[in-house]
C-alpha cells in the first residue's frame, strides 16, 4: 500500500509539473498570459518546447484517460497533443472547456471522435508522413518472417531442438517458402502501402492492390496491378497486407466471410488498425489451417495481452505491441511536426491555417463554426477561430453609401443631398418627393443584353427634367440607341443592388445510402460516391445547365465522365462576356454519405449561383442547382437550403448505375429522374410505390458575417478609368482578393507593446494592366492580452 501511495504521489507531481524554463507550475503559478498547450499522454515536452515557447505555455500530463488530466488543463488548454494510447470520446471532449485543436502525433486518428470534435468547434489534425519508412519496414519484416519462419526457428533452438540432420532441419523449418513469384495483395495504397509495394517488388513479389479511393493511373507509375474489388484481391493473393485507415465502413474488413475468400494457406499481415480484423474469426481460421500464418502489430484491444482475448491459443501467429511506427528519428519528427501544427493553429485561422486537418468537412458543416459569436471565443485564441471581426454593416435608409448599423440613426437631412437610385417607372413619384429638396435622382433602366451587362444609368436633375412628355421621349430614344447597339433582352425582376460583396459557406451533404436507395446500390466497381462539386457565380444571362434544355458539351462530359475541363472552359468563355464571375470546386466524396464544402465570395453583379455534382457510378446522372439567386433587391440572403434530386443529362441511354456507355441518339433534353420516370422496371430509381424519391443530397449556403466597409476587397471598388469591352479577358482587369482573416494573437512584451497580424489571399490575378493586387498581410499595434489587466 505504501508503494502504491508513493506511486500516486509521484504521478500527481507529474500532472502538476510544467516544463522548466516556460512557465511556473500550474497549481501555484499566476494566470497564463499565453495559450496553454497540453501533451496529454506524454512524459516530457523537450521536443515541443523550442517550437512553442514563444507563443504558448506547454504542459505534459502523462495520462491514460481524461480522469487523470488536471482540472486546470481541462479548463484552460486550447490545444492538445496525444499519441494512440489515450481515447477521446464525445464525453471526454466535452470536459475540455477551451479546446480548439487536437493534434494526433502519428497518422491514425480513430482514437478521437472527429465528428463530435467538429460539432464542439475542435479541429483534429494528424501527422501522416512521420512514420512511413518505419511502418513499411516493419510490414516487410513481418512478411519475410512469415515466409522464412525465423521466429519459429529461433524459438525451437531456445527450447533445445537440434537440427543436425536434413530431417531435423525439415522439421524445424517446416512451412518456409520461396518469396520470388509470390503475389502480395495490398489493401490501401496510401503512403505506407506504396512504400511496402516498392520494397516487396525488390524481393521478387508480384504486387496487386485494392483501393477504391485512389485515382486511376497511380498503379502505372509504380508498376502495380489494380484489382477492381476486394474479392478479386483476396482470391489472387498469397499474402494480404492491410494499410488502410479505420472508419465506420470497414470495421472488421477481414472477417469470417472474407477469410473464406482468401487462398487456402495464405498469409495475413496487419500494421494499420486493429479494428480492421475480426480476431475471433482469424483465430478460428488459424486453428483450422485456412490461413497459414498471420502477423499483427495492431489489435482490437490495446495494450495487447496473449492471456486474454481470442488469439491466446492461435498457432502460427506473430504479435508485436503496436510499435511498427517507432524509431528515434520518427518519434522526434512526429513531435516536431505536431508542435508546428499547433503553432499554425494558434497564430493563424482554424481550419484554413492547418496543414493536416482531418475533420475540416465536419467543421465547415457545423453551424456554430461559421456563426460563432465573439463572446464565446476563448480570449487567448481570438485569431484561431473561423469567424470574421464583429461589426455588421448595412445600407442606411435613404443613403447611397454603407454605414455601420450603429450610425444609421442619423437625421434624414444628412442624406438628403445624396443621389438615389430608382426605376424609370417610379421617376414621377420620386420627382414629387424630391421636388422641394432639389436633390438629383438616378433613374436606372433594366434594358441590357448578354454582350453588355452594364446597366444604362442617366443623371437627371429635378430642376431641369419634368416627368412628362420629355421623360417618355428620353425612354424612346434610349430604347432606339440600345436596339442599334445589339439584340436586347429585358430582365425579369430587379437587379441586385446590395452594397458590396457577401461571403458564404457552401456545404454539400450526400444522402445516397443503401437504406434510402436499396435498389442496385453500388458497393463495388466502384462503390457509391460523389464527384467534385462545381459551382459558378454568374448573372441571370447565363445558365450552367437547365432542366428541359439540351446539355452542352461541358455538361455532357461532366455528367458522363466527371471531367471538368470543358465545363470550366465554357465558363471562362462566358466570363469574357462579363456574365460569369467566379468558379469554385470542392473535393469529391468517396462515399454516398459525406460532406464537402467551399467558401464563396459573391459579388452583386454575379449574385446567381449554379452547382453540379456527378453521381458515381452512373451513366450520365447528376444532382445540382440551376440558378439560385442569393440576393433579393439590396439584401443578401442569410441562408439557403436546397434538397437535391437526380437529373439525367440525356446523353447516355443507360438506366442502371453500372450500365455500359451507350450514347443517346438523338440527344435528349435534361430531365428530372423520379420514382416512376423512366418507368423501366430495371431502372435503378424505379420505386413505383413511392410518390417521390427522397433527396439524394442537399446544399446549405450560409452567409458569414459581413466585414466593415473599410475591409471590402479592393477589387470591388470602382476603377478610376472606364473599361473598354475589347480589353475583357479570362480574368478580371483588377485583382480579386479574399476577405481578411481574423486578427491573430497579440504577441509582445508589455513594455514595448505587441503586434498582431491578419492575412488574405488572391482569388484572381489581374490581367491586361489591371489594378495590381493589394497587400496580402497586415499588422497592427496592440496591447498584449497578458498586459490588459494593468491598463
Amino acid at each position: 500500500m505504501a508503494l502504491m501511495d508513493k506511486h500516486k504521489q509521484v504521478k500527481r507531481q507529474r500532472l502538476d509539473r510544467i516544463c522548466e524554463g516556460i512557465r511556473p507550475p500550474i497549481l501555484n503559478g499566476p494566470m497564463h498570459p499565453r495559450p496553454l498547450v497540453a501533451l496529454l499522454d506524454g512524459r516530457d515536452c523537450t521536443v515541443e518546447m523550442p517550437i512553442l515557447k514563444d507563443v504558448a505555455t506547454v504542459a505534459f500530463c502523462d495520462a491514460q484517460s481524461t480522469q487523470e488530466i488536471h482540472e486546470k488543463v481541462l479548463n484552460e488548454a486550447v490545444a492538445a497533443l496525444l499519441y494512440h494510447t489515450i481515447t477521446l470520446s464525445r464525453d471526454d471532449l466535452e470536459k475540455f472547456k477551451g479546446l480548439r485543436v487536437i493534434v494526433r502525433i502519428g497518422s491514425g486518428f480513430d482514437n478521437v471522435d472527429i465528428k463530435a470534435a467538429a460539432e464542439l468547434g475542435i479541429a483534429v489534425c494528424n501527422v501522416p508522413a512521420s512514420s512511413v519508412e518505419e511502418t513499411a519496414d516493419t510490414s516487410l519484416c513481418l512478411i519475410l518472417n512469415l515466409y522464412r519462419r525465423v521466429t519459429w526457428m529461433h524459438q525451437a533452438l531456445r527450447e533445445g531442438t537440434r537440427a543436425s540432420s536434413v530431417e531435423q532441419i525439415r522439421e524445424v523449418a517446416g512451412g518456409a517458402a520461396r518469396i520470388r513469384g509470390e503475389t502480395l495483395g495490398i489493401i490501401g495504397l496510401g503512403r505506407v502501402g506504396q512504400a511496402v509495394a516498392l520494397r516487396a517488388k525488390a524481393f521478387g513479389f508480384g504486387v496487386i492492390f485494392y483501393d477504391p479511393y485512389l485515382p486511376d493511373g497511380v498503379e502505372r507509375s509504380l508498376g502495380l496491378q489494380r484489382m477492381a474489388t476486394l474479392q478479386d484481391l483476396l482470391i489472387h493473393s498469397d499474402c494480404v497486407s492491410l494499410h488502410c485507415s479505420l472508419n465506420e465502413h470497414n470495421h472488421h474488413l477481414i472477417n469470417d466471410f472474407t477469410i473464406k475468400q482468401m487462398r487456402q494457406g495464405a498469409f495475413l499481415v496487419n500494421t494499420s488498425r486493429g479494428g480492421l480484423v475480426d480476431e475471433k474469426a482469424l483465430a478460428q481460421a488459424l486453428k483450422e489451417g485456412r490461413i497459414r500464418g498471420a502477423a499483427l502489430d495492431v489489435h482490437e484491444t490495446e495494450p495487447f495481452s496473449f492471456s486474454t482475448g481470442p488469439l491466446k491459443d492461435a498457432p502460427n501467429l506473430i504479435c508485436t505491441p503496436h510499435t511498427s511506427w517507432y524509431s528515434e528519428q520518427a518519434s522526434v519528427e512526429a513531435r516536431e511536426e505536431a508542435a508546428r501544427e499547433v503553432r499554425r493553429a494558434i497564430t493563424g485561422r482554424i481550419p484554413d491555417s492547418l496543414k493536416n486537418c482531418v475533420n475540416k468537412e465536419y467543421l465547415m458543416a457545423a453551424s456554430q463554426w461559421s456563426s460563432m459569436e465573439a463572446a464565446t471565443v476563448h480570449p487567448e485564441l481570438n485569431g484561431a477561430t473561423y469567424r470574421f471581426p464583429p461589426g455588421e454593416t448595412a445600407a442606411c435608409q435613404g443613403c447611397h453609401q454603407q454605414r455601420a448599423l450603429s450610425k444609421c440613426s442619423q437625421p434624414k437631412a444628412a442624406c438628403s443631398s445624396s443621389p438615389r437610385l430608382v426605376q424609370l417607372t417610379d421617376c414621377k413619384n420620386e420627382k414629387k418627393k424630391q421636388n422641394e429638396k432639389k436633390s438629383p435622382v438616378l433613374c436606372l433602366t433594366e434594358l441590357t443584353d448578354e454582350s453588355m451587362s452594364l446597366a444604362r444609368v442617366h443623371m437627371m436633375s429635378s430642376e431641369h427634367l419634368t416627368c412628362g412628355w420629355l421623360q417618355q421621349l428620353l425612354i424612346v430614344l434610349l430604347k432606339l440607341c440600345l436596339a442599334f447597339a445589339g439584340p436586347l433582352r429585358v430582365l425579369n425582376g430587379t437587379e441586385c443592388t446590395a452594397k458590396g460583396p457577401a461571403s458564404y459557406i457552401l456545404v454539400f451533404t450526400g444522402h445516397w445510402s443503401p437504406q434510402a436507395f436499396p435498389k442496385q446500390y453500388p458497393l463495388f466497381r466502384p462503390p457509391a460516391q460523389w464527384s467534385k462539386l462545381i459551382a459558378v457565380s454568374h448573372t441571370r444571362h447565363f445558365r450552367l445547365w437547365e432542366e428541359g434544355a439540351s446539355a452542352s458539351a461541358g455538361v455532357q462530359i461532366f455528367a458522363e465522365l466527371g471531367l471538368t475541363v470543358e465545363l470550366m472552359k465554357a465558363a471562362k468563355e462566358a466570363r469574357k462576356r462579363r456574365v460569369v464571375g467566379a468558379m469554385y470546386r470542392t473535393a469529391g466524396i468517396p462515399n454516398g454519405i459525406g460532406h464537402s464544402s467551399t467558401e464563396l465570395l459573391m459579388q452583386p453583379r454575379n449574385s446567381v449561383l449554379s452547382v453540379m455534382v456527378k453521381m458515381i457510378p452512373s451513366p450520365d446522372w447528376f444532382v445540382g442547382v440551376d440558378s439560385v439567386n442569393l440576393c433579393e433587391g439590396s439584401e443578401w440572403k442569410q441562408e439557403v437550403t436546397i434538397d437535391l434530386h437526380p437529373y439525367d443529362a440525356g446523353t447516355d441511354s443507360g438506366f442502371t448505375f453500372s450500365s455500359p456507355n451507350f450514347p443517346t441518339s438523338p440527344q435528349e433534353n435534361i430531365t428530372k429522374i423520379t420514382s416512376q420516370m423512366p418507368n423501366h422496371p430495371a431502372n435503378s430509381f424505379y420505386y413505383p410505390r413511392l410518390k417521390e424519391l427522397p433527396p439524394m443530397a442537399s446544399i446549405r449556403i450560409t452567409r458569414q458575417k459581413r466585414l466593415p466597409d473599410r475591409q471590402t476587397p479592393i477589387s470591388n471598388h470602382i476603377l478610376p478609368n472606364s473599361i473598354s469591352p475589347q480589353r475583357f479577358s479570362v480574368t478580371p482587369l483588377d485583382c480579386e482578393v479574399s476577405l481578411w482573416s481574423s486578427w491573430g494573437l497579440c504577441l509582445g512584451p508589455c513594455s514595448r507593446g505587441g503586434t498582431r497580424h491578419r492575412t488574405r489571399y488572391i482569388l484572381l490575378r489581374p490581367a491586361n494592366a489591371g489594378v495590381p493586387c493589394p497587400e496580402l498581410e497586415e499588422q497592427a499595434e496592440c496591447v498584449p492580452h497578458s498586459c490588459r489587466k494593468h491598463h
